[in-house]
């Protein structure tokens, strides 16, 4: 240790401050527990322990600059290298929060699509509803439209009738004959191929065949009479031969004998239930409060009931072949009439 002489002083109270500062550094501090080095980074325990080295005198050696210098250089490196942890953290936050938006927003996509999917779904299901509503409604004017049609012709049928007069040409009046509605079309169309080929591989019937048919077909349809109180039928052979003349035919033509109403079906079955069935199911056509109905009105889809039921009529006979045949006199349907269908 260098001693400085200092004129009019001793050099002692110095170097008795030397070794105070010495002892309190070196033994002092450490022995009272005094220490911050745990809470501090290895750069900054360096630079204090150099600091605790540095020589405590007035004046400096090139030994001190020195070691200032590399204080000062491991301080910046220290500081350095927090900033450097410090832009490391910071950016790994970010990373992560990047990460968390982007998910968040593929969630959010997720949700947008679905919800679109889910309302393109909807808005298909309303167009097809409104779709089916159309139609629903455009069938509803075509027979709106059709039923104003039929019910306008029947008028202008009814007028000219009312014009011309009940038998204004030949005295008589004109009879009707029903109409084949298309109902019995349908419903016999199934059967007549498979009772036909049956029918063409047997016999022609004897006669009291031909009279068993015929009575089975009078007994169901004075069953229909009944219900409205009308008076019953009689068999009448002379008819019954007629009508068999006219079932051999194949063609669902009238035959336009004078003084017989005719009722055609198209089934070849040598059970008359169907065919009388058929002529009077035609009554669904009027609800239960209608009471009279016009022979003209009605003839063209429900002139088969009301030839099965007219008063007028007071015998029948019936022949199957190739169709099913029955023959009423006097004929019923006559223009100009009304029929009470409650008896």
């Amino acid at each position: 240790m260098i001693a400085f002489k200092t004129p009019g002083l001793s050099y002692v109270p110095i170097v008795f401050g030397y070794i105070v500062c010495i002892f309190m550094t070196v033994i002092v501090v450490p022995a009272n527990g005094v220490s911050i080095q745990p809470l501090l980074s290895p750069e900054t325990q360096f630079i204090v322990l150099m600091k605790r080295q540095a020589p405590q005198r007035v004046g400096c050696t090139k030994k001190y600059q020195a070691d200032k210098k590399l204080v000062r250089e491991a301080a910046r490196a220290a500081k350095l290298k927090f900033l450097d942890q410090l832009a490391e953290k910071e950016r790994i936050r970010e990373q992560e929060k990047k990460r968390r938006m982007e998910r968040k927003m593929e969630r959010e996509e997720q949700a947008r699509k679905e919800e679109e999917r889910k309302e393109e779904e909807r808005k298909e299901e309303e167009r097809k509803e409104e779709e089916r509503k159309e139609a629903e409604r455009k069938e509803k004017e075509r027979k709106e439209h059709e039923k104003k049609a039929i019910e306008q012709k029947r008028e202008e049928e009814r007028n000219n009738a009312e014009r011309r007069g009940p038998g204004k040409s030949s005295g008589k009046r004109k009879h009707l004959d029903p109409q084949p509605s298309e109902p019995a079309w349908k419903i016999a169309k199934q059967e007549q191929h498979s009772e036909q080929q049956h029918n063409e591989q047997q016999p022609k019937g004897a006669f009291a065949s031909d009279i068993g048919f015929s009575l089975q077909c009078l007994q169901l349809h004075n069953q229909y009479r009944a219900k409205h109180g009308k008076a019953p039928l009689r068999h009448s052979v002379r008819l019954m031969e007629s009508a068999k003349k006219i079932a051999g035919t194949p063609d669902m033509v009238h035959s336009k004998i004078p003084g017989n109403g005719e009722s055609l079906w198209p089934g070849t079955s040598q059970d008359c239930t169907a065919a009388v069935h058929a002529f009077y199911d035609e009554v669904r056509y009027f609800g239960p409060e209608t009471k009279v109905v016009d022979y003209l009105a009605v003839n063209k889809f429900a002139g088969h009931f009301t030839q099965v039921i007219s008063p007028r009529s007071k015998e029948m006979g019936c022949a199957v072949g190739a169709k099913t045949v029955c023959h009423y006199s006097p004929p019923g349907n006559m223009m100009g009439e009304t029929l009470n269908l409650q008896g």
